[in-house]
């Protein structure tokens, strides 16, 4: 007697197994050609395009042109596949097929504004319709379709507040799925798409959803935000690839690591409004970690993190840290409100650099300050003053914030100084920035914060290299100062032309190489002993001098007002915008001599011992670009860069995670979509090969393989 087989099925029953089948799986089906021909007999699909995109296996005999000028179009089929190229035009008639038919619902619109409008900007037409088919999916009483499929998402899709049944959806290249307070209508029901980046479950309701999805898969990126969860972060439950896990709670987390199997675990973020309990953490992988009890406590013990190198813990009362081995530990950010002599600072004596944003005095006194060798804080009150008392021998680095109470920069025992951050409220002049207090201080940012006039009047430093200046909305003043090593000078107005601030310049910098200054009003700017300058870029001057730019090889300049320019470049390379005066009919002076468009010889003939060939070579882009707003700070974030991808910086891993220069507190990497998905090492991407295309499904297998074909024989 010959076996029974699937096709020897009844149609009712066939089409019951089909009911709980992945588009993708049925249309790989259809390779199968006894079940193709079978499918043939009750299996349409209704298009509105003659390019099938996505049910490529599906033979043309079985396909229907839409048309949507008939109101009685035809039905056939127990089950209709249908696929949609314009989903405006298929909404707006949408009321010929609500009929309650078993019908599969593919869209292949361009949707590539999807993502912006779902992050809040004003949503255009095909994301609303997007939007409210999804709402539809989740309806009992959607008579338009059972399944809604989106085969060419593949970016990170935001649902929010929706009821879902999870196996009415299917997004098979969408990299990463948000939830934000949605639910889910069936428990019981797993999504299909299991080859997700990331997932992302946020409120309390979305918690029902996670039993939906299997987080055992090669997911990379998992976050867990105000969620209840009845179950046990093991590793039972999480992926081994996870890179990245973040759990953000209102109640105790508690994470055992006997439990867990982090074999690629690079970010851990833990937040709780009560208490953190975390032992036995192994990960030979794991780099930044954030621990945050905003009103509990924090445990964390018997761990083994080789590779870590950041580490943020903040606190309510003093964090308890006992055996906690990371030898590779370079930072530590840290905010703790109740300090006294009897806790254990023996795990923060590991590192030489360091942020306090929580009672900084408090905090030095009883770690030895002179092993530093970077340090950020913040001084929020006249107390504080009391910093300048701790002795920072090898400190290199100073990243400071001044409230309102200070109108001077304070000076440090520090010698060693290299660079100086300082953002302030009300600051009014340079203070102790002296040479004889930091006499190897080379690079200096100031960060003016509010409307007040600023002075750097009578000032001098031999070694600074570097300054940068953010001004507030007061006037600022530069005038008597020297800086016999100043290589790069920039004063940005971060209004832009919206407020501008005005400026007044008299400097000497022999050796000045790179000048920008940015919406800052200035009557008469005077160039004339800056022979070293290379690159100038200046926005807002009615007066320019330079007679002797023989070194200039680049000139921005968006002036509007100006009535006199006088310039000699000889070597100019490069400029983007011809110079002219506001009114020609006025007397104002206008010399621009130049280089440009001139060939090496045209120039040598012309310009004689003027003519330098070697800035010929010089880049267009100046090299010092990369320090401007460019901190010790971030630069320390940016270089754990390479350390954390574990590759090169020209393959395309490495470009999706980069330091957060908008977060002013702490060290924070921001992350371009989620994690790509690696199921080989990570120098080795998975590449879906057409074979995996027309694969079924494990899952349909095992159903294929379980039915008792005998009972309908």
């Amino acid at each position: 007697m010959k076996p029974a087989t699937v096709l020897d099925l009844p149609d009712e029953v066939f089409i019951k197994i089909l009911q709980d089948v992945s588009p993708t799986d049925i249309n790989n089906l259809y390779t199968i050609k006894e079940v193709s021909d079978r499918l043939r007999d009750f299996v349409t699909l209704t298009k509105d395009s003659e390019n099938v995109k996505f049910f490529t296996n599906v033979p043309k005999q079985s396909h229907v042109m839409i048309d949507y000028n008939d109101s009685d179009c035809a039905r056939a089929g127990l089950l209709e596949l249908f696929e949609i190229s314009d989903i405006v035009k298929f909404y707006d008639n949408r009321h010929l097929y609500e009929d309650n038919e078993f019908r599969i619902l593919v869209i292949t619109d361009d949707m590539s504004e999807m993502r912006e409008s779902l992050f809040g900007s004003k949503p255009p037409n095909k994301p609303m319709i997007m939007d409210k088919l999804v709402k539809m999916s989740g309806e009992r009483k959607n008579k338009l379709f059972k399944v809604l499929a989106y085969p060419d998402f593949n970016d990170v899709l935001i649902i929010k507040k929706k009821a879902l049944y999870p196996n009415r959806f299917h997004l098979p290249d969408t990299k990463a799925l948000v939830f934000k307070d949605c639910a889910n209508n069936n428990e019981s029901l797993k999504f299909w798409d299991r080859d997700f980046d990331g997932l992302s479950f946020v409120g309390e309701s979305s918690s029902s959803l996670i039993k939906s999805f299997d987080l055992r898969t090669a997911l990379a990126d998992l976050k867990l935000e105000n969620v209840s969860i009845d179950f046990e972060l093991n590793d039972k439950v999480l992926s081994p690839t996870l890179k990245l896990l973040k759990v953000i709670s209102k109640n105790d987390v508690i994470i055992d690591g006997n439990n867990l199997e982090f074999n690629d675990l690079r970010f851990l973020e833990i937040k709780s409004e009560e208490n953190i309990i975390i032992n036995n953490l192994n990960s030979t992988t794991l780099f930044h970690a954030s621990i945050i009890s905003t009103n509990g406590s924090i445990t964390f013990q018997d761990a083994k993190l080789p590779k870590l190198q950041y580490i943020e813990i903040q606190s309510k009362t003093f964090p308890v840290i006992t055996n906690v081995s990371c030898p590779e530990l370079k930072h530590i950010h840290t905010g703790i409100n109740d300090i006294d002599s009897s806790n254990d600072f023996s795990f923060f004596k590991k590192v030489t650099s360091l942020s306090i944003t929580k009672k900084p005095v408090s905090f030095l006194q009883f770690i030895d300050t002179d092993t530093l060798k970077f340090l950020k804080v913040k001084f929020a009150h006249r107390s504080q003053h009391q910093l300048c008392r701790f002795s920072f021998q090898r400190l290199e680095a100073l990243d400071i914030y001044l409230s309102g109470y200070f109108e001077s920069i304070p000076g440090l025992k520090a010698p060693s100084l290299k660079s100086l951050k300082v953002k302030a409220e009300k600051l009014v002049d340079m203070g102790e920035v002296t040479h004889y207090l930091y006499p190897q201080l080379e690079e200096l940012t100031l960060d003016l914060v509010y409307q007040v006039e600023f002075s750097i009047s009578d000032f001098s430093h031999d070694s600074l290299k570097r300054l940068q200046i953010n001004t507030g909305k007061g006037p600022l003043e530069l005038t008597e100062a020297e800086f016999k090593n100043l290589e790069l000078l920039v004063i940005n107005n971060p209004e832009g032309d919206h407020n501008p601030t005005s400026l007044e310049f008299d400097i000497a910098a022999p050796n000045l190489i790179h000048l920008e200054l940015n919406y800052v009003e200035i009557d008469t700017l005077i160039l004339e002993d800056f022979q070293k300058l290379k690159y100038l870029r200046i926005t807002d001057v009615q007066n320019l001098v330079g007679r002797n730019l023989d070194s200039l090889i680049k000139l921005d300049s968006i002036c509007d007002g100006l009535k006199s320019f006088v310039v000699r470049a000889p070597n100019l390379r490069f400029c983007d915008s011809q110079p002219y005066l506001e009114n020609e009919d006025e007397d104002g002076e206008f010399e621009f001599i130049h280089g440009l468009r001139l060939t090496s010889e045209q120039k040598k003939d012309k310009f004689k011992d003027k003519y330098n060939p070697s800035l010929e070579k010089e880049p267009e882009i100046s090299p010092y670009e990369e320090y401007s707003g460019l901190t010790y700070f971030a630069k320390l974030g940016e270089s754990f860069i390479p350390t954390l991808m574990d590759r090169d910086k020209e393959r395309d891993y490495y470009p999706r995670i980069f330091v957060n220069y908008d977060q002013s507190d702490k060290l924070e990497y921001m992350i371009n979509g989620n994690f790509r998905r690696f199921d080989d090492p990570i120098d080795k991407p998975r590449k879906k090969s057409e074979e995996d295309d027309n694969k079924l499904d494990p899952w349909l297998q095992d159903i294929m393989d379980s039915i008792d074909f005998e009972k309908y024989k």
